[in-house]
């Protein structure tokens, strides 16, 4: 009896263990989770063609220097130039926080005169919010 009483808790245990793998699985994609990393231009284009860094989440802090086209952006962070592709409508010449997902153009496959890298908006804030 003594053993079944083991085994059930072994079984238990390993089925909360297990489930908490799954939720932290999950989690990493999160984009309102800790995952983000606040980072700079330099820091990206030093990415290239990187596979462990594309798609990772991101937050910029810089100026919208230029709306290029319909939803493309240029963010300047004292660091270099980036490309932001925003469905959302961005406030040119103005100091913004950026959170998006880093997106390679791979072996330089649609490469813009900015670099080979831009950043996909998810959301955006002014940077005065941010906490000096």
């Amino acid at each position: 009896m003594r053993k079944i009483h083991v085994l059930m808790a072994v079984v238990v245990v390993g089925l909360l263990l297990g489930a908490q793998g799954v939720r932290a699985g999950t989690y990493d994609k999160d984009p309102d989770s800790n995952k983000w990393h606040i980072t700079t231009v330099k820091w990206i284009k030093s990415t290239h063609n990187a596979l462990k860094d594309d798609e990772r989440y991101v937050v910029l802090i810089g100026k919208i220097t230029k709306k290029i086209d319909g939803d493309t952006y240029l963010l300047n962070d004292d660091t270099g130039i980036i490309e932001l592709d925003s469905d959302i409508e961005l406030p040119v010449g103005k100091s913004i926080v950026v959170r998006g997902i880093l997106d390679q153009a791979w072996l330089n496959a649609g490469a813009s005169d900015y670099g080979n890298v831009e950043i996909e908006v998810k959301s955006w804030r002014y940077d005065k919010d941010v906490p000096k």
